[in-house]
């Protein structure tokens, strides 16, 4: 077996507390993730901070997984998440992708109605040395939350062309103009 750590974000524990302290309700949590059915020694909470109905902590689960070598390089092919049952990591990822282009596809729509927003009052788009800039021009008034970055962590593009726009997440490969790229687009 290998050791996996990971950072979790817990929101809003939804496990009763029985009596169980916040450290042992975040392992059960975190344990019976999914009906995993991880074990006591499986999981290891450190660094909580709870406040109110939320909790960050950092976790270290033990679970086993399944490498292939490839060129000589050892890659991730599986990974068990519970009593003996194996998940394929690229399927991990092609759902976590999937997830995250939805995010992304609903971030763009934001952004794109408070660009909207700012067009109406000052009958132009906003011109930003960057996505930052652009963000703070646009909060609070033209749109409510701050997006700084896309579902991977990187920052939106946003570009004024002509009378439009046009802003976009490189998507999961990084590149902008790749072809996975997720696009918001506004031409006169």
């Amino acid at each position: 077996m290998r050791r996996l750590t990971f950072a979790l974000i817990l929101t809003a524990v939804a496990v009763c507390s029985c009596g169980k302290s916040t450290q042992d309700q975040v392992a059960a949590a975190v344990g019976g993730f999914d009906s995993a059915q991880l074990g006591e020694k499986s999981v290891q909470v450190e660094n909580l901070k709870a406040s109110g109905d939320f909790a960050t902590a950092e976790v270290t689960v033990r679970t086993a997984v399944k490498l292939r070598k490839k060129e000589g390089v050892w890659h991730l092919e599986e990974i068990r998440l519970g009593d003996r049952r194996w998940e394929k990591a690229e399927h991990l990822l092609a759902l976590l992708n999937a997830q995250r282009a939805e995010t992304g596809r609903r971030h763009l729509n934001l952004i794109a109605q408070g660009l909207q927003r700012y067009r109406q009052e000052h009958s132009r788009h906003p011109q930003a040395v960057d996505f930052r800039a652009l963000i703070d021009l646009l909060t609070p008034k033209y749109m409510a939350q701050v997006i700084r970055f896309d579902p991977w962590s990187r920052p939106y593009r946003y570009q004024v062309k002509g009378g439009g726009f046009d802003l976009r997440s490189a998507g999961p490969d990084g590149i902008f103009d790749s072809g996975d790229d997720l696009v918001a687009e506004n031409t006169p």
